[in-house]
């Protein structure tokens, strides 16, 4: 397993399941790495939704429907998750404040957390530092 693959396991294994679950937020691995290419590539959100229309789950954890709204954000950190795993963008390490920070202010909270591993409320922490 490479650190791509799963970016989470350098520093905490129980953040794993942090990144498995945004990755389910897609279920289909073919269309969420095809969407993960566009998105590095520049294609707006509502564009490669229109591409792919079952992308997202709909569902909340609880079962019922999800707003559309909540359904978007499902697929940016889905899409984004699955650029970290594929190697499309390189991962940061949890450790690296520095990097956190930089990346915290080009690139905003959800590509941290997807880079990071980490849940956004476990990013305030290396940004405070």
């Amino acid at each position: 397993m490479t650190k791509r693959e799963d970016v989470a396991s350098m520093t905490n294994p129980s953040e794993t399941a942090i990144a498995q679950r945004r990755l389910r937020l897609w279920p289909d691995a073919e269309t969420r790495v095809a969407a993960a290419r566009r998105r590095v590539a520049g294609d707006p959100l509502r564009d490669i939704l229109a591409s792919y229309p079952d992308g997202p789950v709909p569902k909340k954890d609880d079962g019922s429907r999800a707003p559309e709204a909540c359904q978007r954000v499902y697929a940016e950190y889905a899409i984004k998750q699955e650029a970290v795993r594929a190697g499309l963008v390189d991962p940061i390490s949890p450790d690296n404040a520095g990097a956190i920070r930089r990346a915290h202010a080009t690139e905003g909270m959800a590509w941290v957390a997807c880079r990071t591993g980490l849940s956004r409320g476990a990013i305030h922490k290396p940004l405070e530092r």
